[in-house]
């Protein structure tokens, strides 16, 4: 009976443990310019600024920008804009890598229009 006790105790403490936020992470928000042309390089800009740090990251097709909410203290705004420039996409601090640009697909090839 007391190893029973003793169990229930130590998995009710470890589920608390595992249970709590991981930290107060402060958050802020920034919207930058992102080329690109179709619902196929939303995907691909999106994917390409979800970097470790960054919460969201949404592109806005029409205006060509991008929304993400990131935690300073965990990522620098700068490493999002090279992220997405190595998949091709060019910000307004990054020039997207040229090799990469060529392997998009034709629907995306926002320089060319």
């Amino acid at each position: 009976l007391m190893k029973k006790i003793l169990f229930f105790a130590l998995s009710l403490a470890l589920f608390a443990a595992c249970s709590k936020p991981a930290s107060n992470l402060t958050y802020v928000s920034d919207t930058f310019t992102v080329n690109g042309s179709c619902g196929m390089c939303k995907t691909n800009i999106e994917k390409a600024a979800k970097i470790p740090g960054v919460a969201t990251a949404v592109w806005n097709q029409k205006a060509n920008s991008l929304t993400v909410k990131y935690a300073p203290s965990k990522v620098d705004i700068m490493a999002v804009h090279k992220s997405i420039a190595a998949a091709g996409y060019d910000t307004d601090k990054a020039h997207g890598d040229d090799a990469a640009y060529g392997k998009l697909p034709g629907c995306c090839k926002y320089r060319d229009k």
